[in-house]
């Protein structure tokens, strides 16, 4: 039988701090799940030279990496054209990493790919009067067809 927590090991540590973060999350889905940078198992959250802080964004995204057979993937997210998000994402169920944006109100185009070719391009409505959000998972499990899911909320999404 293998343990599941294990305080000699950092990594089951970081799951256990993750893990907490996604029940409390779930409890209040009116709160955004956001795991603070180093908290997780990677130390940085992959670049964004578009972010604003949050209680300016009109549009907040997670990506993540829920694949198994990609350790890493390099994930390009373009909005209107411009790289909003460009990084190396490590595979993790519970990783999600938030970036929020100042897109202003109207449609959008979203382009988001990998080197390999998996790709996803969505258009969406940003409002004047409330922010969206949005994950955009990248799916590589054996078995499956490599892609990505791009789903639109009008609250935060509850991870858990």
């Amino acid at each position: 039988m293998e343990l599941l927590w294990n305080p000699r090991r950092p990594t089951d540590v970081n799951r256990l701090a993750i893990a907490a973060l996604l029940l409390a999350a779930g409890c209040n889905t009116s709160e955004p799940v956001v795991i603070p940078p180093g908290t997780g198992p990677v130390a940085a959250t992959p670049s964004s030279s578009a972010t604003v802080p949050a209680a300016t964004a009109d549009f907040t995204m997670w990506i993540s990496n829920q694949g198994s057979r990609h350790p890493t993937i390099d994930i390009e997210v373009r909005i209107d054209d411009s790289v909003v998000v460009d990084g190396s994402f490590p595979a993790g169920q519970h990783t999600f990493f938030p970036y929020a944006l100042r897109l202003g109100p109207g449609t959008h185009r979203l382009v988001a790919r990998t080197p390999g070719g998996t790709r996803i391009e969505q258009t969406f409505e940003v409002s004047a009067e409330k922010p969206r959000y949005a994950t955009l998972f990248f799916w590589s499990y054996e078995g499956d067809p490599v892609r990505f899911t791009f789903e639109l909320f009008d609250e935060p999404p509850g991870f858990g």
